[in-house]
Parts: C-alpha cells; sequence; structure tokens
C-alpha cells in the first residue's frame, strides 16, 4: 500500500510539474504578445505624422515632399470642400499597416483610368489616402484621412483658376495655376 501511495504521490508531482510547466509558457506567450504589440504601437506612435482609422493606420517619419492647398475641381467634387489640404509623401515614405483590409477605387471618377486610387477601409468606409499606380507618390489629405491637428500647414496654392471665379487667395503664400514650379515628380517605381 506504501509503494501505491508513493507512486500516486511522484505521479501526482509529475502532473503538477508539468501544468507549473505548461502555465509558465502560456505566461511568457503572453508577455511576448504583449511585448510585441507594445513596440508595434511605440513604432507608430514614435512617427512624425499618423493617421486612417481603426483598423488601418499610415504613417510616416519623413516630411511630405509636396504640402498645398489644391483649388481643383477634383478635390472639391470628392472632398465637398471650397479647397483641400493635401499633402504629397515620397510613395515609400508613407507606410499602411493592414493594406489587405483597404478598398481601392479611382479618385478622379471622370478619369478611372488615371493613376490616383481612393484608399478605403473596407470595414468602415474611412478615406485613407489616395496611392499612385505609378508608384511615385501617395497622397493625405489631413483633416479627412485621420491626422491630428498640428500637420504642417500647406505652403502654398495649386490649381488655383481664376476663370472660376473664386478670389484670387491673399493670405501670404504663393498661388499657382498648377504644382509649384520646382516640384519634381518622384520616378515611376
Amino acid at each position: 500500500m506504501l509503494k501505491n501511495s508513493v507512486a500516486d504521490i511522484n505521479c501526482l508531482q509529475s502532473n503538477v510539474n508539468q501544468l507549473t510547466l505548461d502555465l509558465f509558457e502560456k505566461e511568457i506567450r503572453i508577455i511576448r504578445f504583449a511585448s510585441n504589440h507594445s513596440e508595434a504601437r511605440r513604432n507608430i506612435m514614435s512617427k512624425k505624422f499618423s493617421g486612417g482609422c481603426d483598423h488601418i493606420n499610415t504613417h510616416s517619419s519623413s516630411n511630405p515632399i509636396d504640402n498645398h492647398t489644391c483649388h481643383c475641381s477634383v478635390c472639391k467634387r470628392v472632398t465637398g470642400q471650397p479647397t483641400t489640404h493635401v499633402a504629397f509623401f515620397n510613395h515609400g515614405d508613407l507606410e499602411v499597416d493592414n493594406s489587405e483590409k483597404m478598398n481601392k477605387q479611382p479618385f478622379n471618377d471622370q478619369n478611372p483610368n488615371g493613376p490616383l486610387e481612393l484608399c478605403t477601409c473596407s470595414e468602415c468606409g474611412t478615406p485613407l489616402m489616395l496611392d499612385d499606380k505609378l508608384g511615385r507618390i501617395r497622397v493625405i489629405v489631413p483633416n479627412i484621412m485621420g491626422y491630428e491637428e498640428g500637420f504642417p500647414a500647406p505652403t502654398y496654392h495649386a490649381f488655383y483658376d481664376p476663370a472660376t471665379g473664386v478670389p484670387r487667395p491673399d493670405d501670404g503664400r504663393e498661388v499657382y495655376e498648377g504644382l509649384r514650379p520646382e516640384f519634381v515628380w518622384p520616378p515611376e517605381k
């Protein structure tokens, strides 16, 4: 009888040891997950600019290569705003988390084969960015695409057309009928 009790105790001790090991391994996995999640959040939060929605984040550590107030008819039609704050980034400088959750549609419905696509969240419909099919730029509209107040102000006015009858802007920034003359498009990818 004592032999069975010792065997039972040894078996029980072995089971306790295995349960302890299993719990320890689960705790390690939880700690690793939390650490990776925290690191990912720190990486996003350490970016200079961050926007998007609850499902998809866009972010960049780089400054925009162009930052203007747009007066074009396409921006007016798409955003419903009389003018639109627009920022261009080099294509590789604006990163997207969970890009597989994005829907893409032509930005300009009157030129559906044009290079720009409006990217929206497939879950909530939030506009996220414009993506250039040629791989040159990615574009954000800070006030619509989830960017914080404090995003750098536009530096000039683009695509102003006096024929529209809208008064010429007089806020001290340069006004052009297109992009600023010194702007150079990045190469196609």
